[in-house]
């Protein structure tokens, strides 16, 4: 508003002589002062023009100031704002991207605590068979067709999206990996393992062949590495740690990073069967005849969950699944609290696979063979 005030001003004054630069009526055709012609061909705004052009540059150089600087203001402003969005999109990646490793698990740690005898990938179970030549088979939870994938003797067993990775007892235990269509059949390495975890992009497990200590390596096995020097068992991989029964210490609950750094002792309990969950640890303890204990991962908060002699312990949910000893190996399960025990079944039962909801395990009642029931207990039925 201030500029367009300003060149309205000084156009609108009196015109000027071209010669003497005098003041002259529009309506003279004289300068009065020099005796100019100034007919309308001569008259001039020159001088206004010059006046007013002084009197308006500093506002125009001030406006284009204002407006350059703005423009770079928002150009920076721009640019570190999409430079923080995409700091922050390829932080929320890199999370995405961690978390979905993490959730790449081969088979739950409660599963393979219990030997792993089944495992889960979208509608197909895998699972390992004695009768008729025994060897590891997939069945289709949808129509129930079984296929046999090959005739290894196969234990702790872990699915991924095109593998199967398994401890072969038949070859002294090594690790082995095999299609789904019982293609590619791969010796992984040459140690005798147990707990075998798939976890993102590594496998992990105890090396029988070195004092019972925690290893990992890659899936193709490569990078193996040693993580501790302590005899291992009832390996758990969640996140960034392992918690394990370490009987270098008399069983007693540890935990160490997948790095190896940091292993720290968590409680003083002879420790078994041990399963993590959350924030808590679930295990047994022989001193108190087998009975269910639960701590926090701090080893804090300590609380006795049942009376009986447990064993093979699977914790899923909201309920803890079990092999009671004390009334003929049968199966039951309480809630995490130690409310609403129940008996699932009427048969000696022993290595329990908690799949969906569905209970796999092997039932000595009827010469080791794999049945399946519901959560619940009902519906059992023989697998094969």
């Amino acid at each position: 508003m201030l500029i367009d005030f300003r060149l309205r001003k000084g156009l609108n004054n009196m015109p000027f002589c071209t010669n003497c630069g005098g003041e002259v009526a529009k309506t003279e055709h004289f300068c009065a002062n020099c005796g100019n012609p100034q007919g309308d061909d001569k008259l001039s705004h020159k001088h206004q023009l010059d006046s007013s052009s002084k009197s308006i540059f500093p506002i125009l150089l001030l406006t284009i100031a204002i407006i350059v600087l703005g423009g770079i203001a928002d150009n920076v402003f721009s640019i570190y704002t999409n430079g923080q969005t995409e700091a922050q999109n390829k932080s929320n990646d890199n999370l995405k991207s961690a978390e979905a490793i993490e959730e790449t698990r081969g088979n739950s740690t409660g599963n393979i605590s219990n030997v792993g005898i089944a495992a889960q990938h979208e509608d197909w179970v895998f699972y390992r068979r004695t009768e008729n030549g025994g060897g590891l088979y997939k069945i289709n939870i949808i129509n129930g067709e079984q296929i046999r994938i090959n005739g290894d003797d196969a234990w702790n067993i872990n699915v991924s999206d095109e593998w199967v990775y398994y401890n072969n007892r038949a070859e002294m235990w090594h690790v082995f990996k095999v299609r789904y269509d019982g293609s590619e059949s791969t010796r992984i390495n040459n140690d005798n393992c147990g707990n075998l975890q798939l976890v993102g992009e590594w496998l992990y497990y105890r090396n029988d062949d070195d004092r019972n200590n925690i290893y990992k390596m890659r899936t193709d096995g490569s990078e193996r590495t040693q993580i501790n020097f302590d005899q291992s068992y009832y390996l758990n991989v969640i996140g960034e740690w392992i918690y394990f029964q370490n009987r270098s210490d008399d069983n007693r609950i540890y935990k160490i990073r997948t790095d190896g750094s940091e292993q720290t002792r968590i409680n003083d309990d002879d420790s078994w069967n041990i399963n993590v969950l959350g924030d808590w640890i679930y295990y047994t303890t022989p001193g108190e005849s087998g009975k269910i204990f639960r701590i926090r991962i701090d080893g804090t908060q300590k609380k006795l969950i049942n009376q009986d002699a447990s064993a093979n312990i699977n914790v899923a949910g909201e309920w803890i699944y079990y092999r009671n000893d004390d009334d003929n190996s049968k199966l039951y399960r309480i809630l995490i609290d130690g409310s609403e025990k129940q008996r699932l079944n009427n048969d000696k039962s022993f290595f329990f696979s908690i799949l969906d909801d569905w209970i796999y395990f092997q039932n000595r009642s009827d010469n080791k063979k794999i049945y399946k029931m519901r959560i619940d207990g009902s519906d059992m039925q023989l697998l094969y």
